[in-house]
């Protein structure tokens, strides 16, 4: 029997020639989806359906690369038109630094807020963190973030900042300046013009927190943490570490600055060129080479920071790890080559503090009493603020509310008189 074999028709070639094309492609995708990993499939979907985070909260820790984080999240809250913000009161704090945040001391906009039920939309600045208190003032749904810094280049920073700063300032404002510039340094060694090292040795670290604004020189970014100053016991610092990472959505490391300003990027669903720093300020020192004994004062001095950095540090790199290594490896590349060469008018530029002198200054105090600092104290309150404002406030015993509270958490400043000697 003899089987005769047809060429198939044209129609039946195109259909057999669509069927082929459309298995290739399905084979290409499946691999594609295969080989992608599930961190990145999670965060491509989310960045595709993502908006703008509108509600934030920002603990904007002392001498820890604060400032540059701030600028880029005050940027992404002028971009989307974000209002309720809370605002500074008195400069450069919130709602009674240095004691713990509370409400009755907190303005958003131009009024106070325990005046009515009105919530804020972003809080972002020098306050002590209490999560109860923050919510009470914050909306609901918030995203929290903060930053660190290696603790013993962050003791370096402050000693710098507030010692070479409380020098003799010919400003009109300086007697109202309620943040006690040079303590509590200047209270350790007794005058101006002396060393980092001479500070740690000469500072007692058990009775540094008897000095006023104590906790600069110990555990300074622990106590904005909220973390008690006087409970140093690994047990306590990590359960207080573990309640806080439960809080914060992000604490940024800024040893690792660039990893994470991504992470904060997805985070609040930002731009890349939202995440380029406009500027950075960099002190004019030179850091000291710590000796073996002075490194061990200095760990006496940051005990309760080091157990907190090297927590954040570790839940950092677990970020870092879900988002993806090598995407990461990736992204801080294409972010660096952004802030080297921004594409747009923004420029990363270096913003220098003061210049330093090498005057010696002797300073001798004078006693006072807590009445006598929380009516000094209330008295600059009510001067330093805005007079367009006052009509706005609940009640004028605000101001002695809210300096008997600073007073309370060593945030008061003694009088004293200076000489100026000039070293040669």
């Amino acid at each position: 029997m003899n089987v005769r074999w047809e060429m198939p028709n044209r129609t039946c070639l195109q259909k057999l020639a669509v069927l082929l094309s459309l298995t290739v492609i399905i084979v290409v995708q499946w691999k594609y989806i295969v080989k992608k990993s599930p961190a990145s499939r999670k965060s491509s979907i989310r960045t595709a359906e993502c908006k703008p985070v509108r509600n934030f909260v920002y603990l904007k820790t002392h001498k820890t690369g604060s400032t540059s984080l701030k600028l880029i999240l005050e940027k992404h809250r002028k971009r989307h038109k974000i209002s309720g913000k809370v605002r500074e009161f008195p400069f450069p704090y919130y709602c009674g630094y240095p004691g713990s945040i509370r409400k009755e001391f907190c303005f958003i906009g131009s009024y106070n807020a325990s005046s009515g039920n009105q919530r804020a939309s972003v809080l972002m600045g020098h306050f002590r963190f209490n999560k109860e208190n923050v919510k009470e003032l914050v909306s609901t749904g918030a995203r929290y973030i903060s930053i660190m810094r290696d603790p013993a280049k962050a003791l370096e920073s402050s000693f710098h900042y507030y010692y070479d700063h409380g020098r003799i300032n010919k400003s009109p404002y300086y007697k109202m300046d309620i943040r006690c510039l040079g303590f509590p340094y200047v209270g350790v060694l007794g005058e101006h013009g002396k060393t980092f090292s001479d500070f740690i040795t000469t500072v007692s670290p058990s009775s540094i927190l008897k000095q006023p604004w104590g906790f600069r020189a110990k555990n300074y970014q622990s106590y904005d943490f909220g973390v008690d100053p006087h409970n140093e016991s690994y047990q306590y610092v990590m359960g207080e570490a573990r309640k806080l990472d439960q809080t914060f959505d992000l604490v940024l490391i800024l040893e690792h600055f660039l990893e994470s300003l991504v992470l904060l990027k997805d985070l609040l669903c930002m731009t890349w060129r939202d995440i380029i720093p406009s500027t950075r300020t960099v002190g004019r020192y030179t850091t000291h080479e710590l000796t073996a004994r002075e490194r061990h004062k200095v760990d006496l001095l940051t005990k309760q920071d080091r157990i907190l950095y090297n927590y954040f540090n570790r839940s950092l790199w677990r970020k870092i790890g879900e988002y993806g290594e090598k995407r990461m490896k990736t992204h801080v590349k294409k972010l660096r080559r952004m802030i080297k060469f921004p594409a747009s008018r923004q420029s990363f530029t270096k913003k220098a503090k003061g210049d330093r002198n090498n005057a010696s200054v002797v300073v001798r105090f004078q006693n006072k009493t807590n009445e006598d600092r929380v009516l000094e104290i209330g008295r600059r309150l009510e001067l330093l603020f805005p007079r367009t404002d006052r009509k706005s406030l609940p009640d004028k015993s605000l101001f002695s509310g809210l300096a008997k509270h600073m007073v309370e958490n060593n945030g008061w400043c003694p009088r004293f008189a200076t000489k100026e000697i000039i070293r040669t």
